[in-house]
């Protein structure tokens, strides 16, 4: 039996598939990295009880929870990029930073507040 795909046109190629599997590693980096920063700050930020530092968060949470992925990537390329002198590779990092960030604060929060008393207790 002879196999009918041919995939070495693939070969020229070879480059290009490396320089974007790089650029998407960069991404995946710098993403992690920011989303993980900012999901940090606000987790534990919605741990306070005041109410003018959880409003604003709640709100941060919420929008970008709730919003598409695709429109904020628009938003913050489109308005926020030129008003910070971002170029298309930071502003792509941010959108994204900021999308994960706001999953990972809720992620943060839960599984701080999943810790009985008593274990907080002994811990201190």
């Amino acid at each position: 039996m002879q196999y009918q795909w041919d995939f070495a046109f693939l070969l020229r190629y070879t480059p290009l598939f490396l320089n974007g599997t790089l650029v998407t590693l960069a991404y995946t980096a710098g993403t992690i990295t920011l989303g993980l920063i900012i999901g940090l700050a606000v987790g534990l930020g919605r741990l306070s009880r005041s109410k003018l530092l959880n409003l604003p968060l709640i709100a941060f949470i919420e929008v970008f929870r709730c919003t598409p992925l695709l429109v904020q990537i628009y938003l913050v390329y489109f308005i926020l990029a030129p008003i910070l002198g971002l170029g298309r590779e930071p502003a792509g990092i941010l959108a994204l930073g900021l999308f994960e960030g706001a999953f990972a604060a809720e992620v943060i929060r839960a599984g701080i507040l999943a810790v009985p008393r008593g274990q907080i207790e002994a811990g201190r």
